[in-house]
């Protein structure tokens, strides 16, 4: 029997899951490289949208709302869908080897607490000084608490053979 529990060796082996310990969170640093990639990546992968908004509205168009839209909408998108289905990791993380977790198993976290962490993103950027207060002192963000998750070194693959 192998150690999926089929007999017949037809189920695929389980993708390995890290670590949660508290002392394997992801500190600052790696998280602050992780979000300077995403930031260049987001902005590189939201000029066209914003361009095309901007382009709809014309030279009547005043105030900021497109660019709003784009940021807040594109943001929530970008962060939201590449958690939920790329490994929970954005490709700043996938940069930086880690990746977002459930905090009690290691999980994946799926497409709800995605979009939870997502909005606590957004509270932990708007509370700078606190949310790094609380970082540094215990190696989880505003973020992490809300959504139940933890940042931590991306799960080595095993080869099979």
């Amino acid at each position: 029997m192998d150690s999926t529990g089929d007999q017949n060796g037809w189920l695929a082996p389980e993708a390995p899951r890290p670590a949660v310990g508290k002392e394997l969170y992801m500190g600052l640093l790696p998280r602050f490289g992780a979000l300077v990639v995403d930031a260049v990546v987001f902005w590189l992968l939201m000029i066209g949208p914003y361009l095309v908004l901007e382009g709809i509205g014309g030279e009547s168009r005043s105030g900021g709302g497109s660019f709003v839209l784009v940021i807040i909408g594109g943001a929530f998108a970008y962060f939201t869908l590449l958690w939920a289905f790329n490994n929970g990791q954005t490709v700043g993380m996938r940069a930086a080897g880690i990746q977002v977790v459930c905090g009690k198993d290691g999980a994946p976290i799926g497409l709800g607490r995605a979009a939870v962490r997502t909005v606590g993103l957004y509270v932990t950027l708007t509370f700078g000084l606190i949310s790094v207060l609380v970082l540094l002192v215990s190696k989880r963000s505003l973020a992490d608490f809300l959504a139940g998750t933890a940042v931590v070194r991306k799960a080595k693959q095993v080869a099979s053979g």
